[in-house]
């Protein structure tokens, strides 16, 4: 969750970023890095929030790396979220998605804590939105931010096995195609109608088990 100043706005003219915290309402590190991540690398509509949040980083003198980017879905009126997809490492992508709490919290399913990440039960979303609200009521617009990691590419084909699995199927449905097309013609004397019919339901069967088979 991301917390900023309301009342700064109108006694200073800026937006003042007065907390990065985790779902528990304490303040997280983690939480911080990637909404300035998410400020950093958003190239939409500027808007006061992300100076607020790059700001608070160069007062910390944050040494944070920024990532590489890979990705964006810019903010909308109908989502209500800001998304920024970066590269974690080699092999994975990280989704840094930014927004209006309640639109944020509906596309989350679990909230990490210290001790790794945890379900999104309704005692947990009842705690969050206290706080949301209280926040509000004191002057401050609360956001929710959430991110989720990504793997970046699918696992290898084997091809070797998809030639084995090609070789013995050609074969065992070319097999049961002979079988079925002699059965039809010279035992069953099938006319056009019930030769295409037969032919098709055949067919689909016969692959059907090949491939639960293999």
């Amino acid at each position: 969750m991301l917390c900023t100043d309301k009342t700064g706005t109108l006694t200073k003219g800026v937006v003042e970023l007065s907390g990065a915290l985790d779902a528990s309402g304490a303040e997280s590190a983690r939480t911080f890095h990637l909404a300035f991540i998410n400020a950093k690398l958003e190239t939409g509509i500027e808007n006061p929030l992300d100076a607020a949040i790059i700001a608070s980083a160069e007062r910390k003198k944050s040494s944070d790396e920024v990532p590489a980017k890979i990705d964006e879905i810019p903010y909308d009126f109908l989502r209500k979220r800001l998304t920024i997809v970066v590269e974690a490492d080699g092999r994975r992508h990280t989704i840094i998605t930014k927004g209006a709490f309640d639109n944020v919290l509906a596309c989350c399913a679990q909230f990490a804590t210290e001790d790794g990440n945890r379900p999104l039960d309704d005692a947990v979303v009842e705690k969050a939105r206290a706080f949301y609200e209280k926040r509000g009521q004191a002057g401050f617009r609360v956001l929710g931010l959430a991110s989720k990691e990504m793997t970046r590419t699918p696992q290898r084909w084997d091809i070797g096995h998809i030639q084995s699995f090609m070789l013995v199927f050609g074969l065992i449905s070319t097999l049961f195609d002979l079988v079925t097309f002699s059965v039809l013609l010279l035992v069953f004397h099938a006319d056009e109608a019930l030769f295409q019919s037969t032919w098709f339901v055949v067919s689909v069967m016969t692959e059907l088990a090949v491939l639960l088979w293999y």
